[in-house]
């Protein structure tokens, strides 16, 4: 696991970013069951994970007013999803109805004192392998202890290094 804390320019940032978004998916009709405030946090949440992790890689984020399929993209082009949760004892989770189209997906949870601890990685044939339906909207999962614990392993990949499920 890597920890990684975000300054609070680097917070300023996901917090402008995540109110801008959640603002265009309200002028947009985007379908959400979530309350108006909780999906606010949420998108600024999501931000601030993905800048973390983006920091932690040294990687400049692919930041878009619209929805997106991905977060970031490795120097070898293979596109990364950023997936958290406030849980501490979240896993890696992928909704039934993503239209992510990310190769790697990776586990960052908390956001207390914009502290965030990077669990890990998996790639997408390992994402889709498993479909939970104990969870309340069934989905597909990965346990954290099963995620790949070295995120940096993510810089050296090469475009055609081979998957193993």
């Amino acid at each position: 696991m890597d920890e990684i804390k975000l300054n609070r320019w680097e917070r300023k940032l996901a917090t402008a970013l995540g109110k801008a978004k959640a603002q265009w998916c309200r002028d947009n009709q985007a379908q959400s069951t979530m309350p108006v405030a909780q999906r606010e946090a949420a998108q600024i949440n999501g931000y601030a994970r993905e800048l973390a992790v983006a920091k932690l890689l040294n990687l400049y984020p692919s930041f878009s007013d619209e929805p997106d399929r991905w977060d970031l993209v490795l120097p070898c082009g293979r596109k990364l999803d950023v997936k958290g949760s406030d849980d501490y004892n979240g896993n890696l989770l992928l909704a039934a109805h993503s239209k992510s189209e990310a190769d790697v997906y990776v586990l960052c949870n908390g956001v207390p004192d914009d502290h965030f601890e990077i669990w890990g990685w998996v790639f997408r044939e390992r994402m889709l392998r498993d479909w939970w339906t104990h969870v309340p909207e069934p989905c597909y999962g990965v346990l954290k202890c099963q995620l790949e614990p070295t995120m940096r392993a993510l810089l050296y990949m090469r475009p055609e290094e081979t998957v193993v499920v």
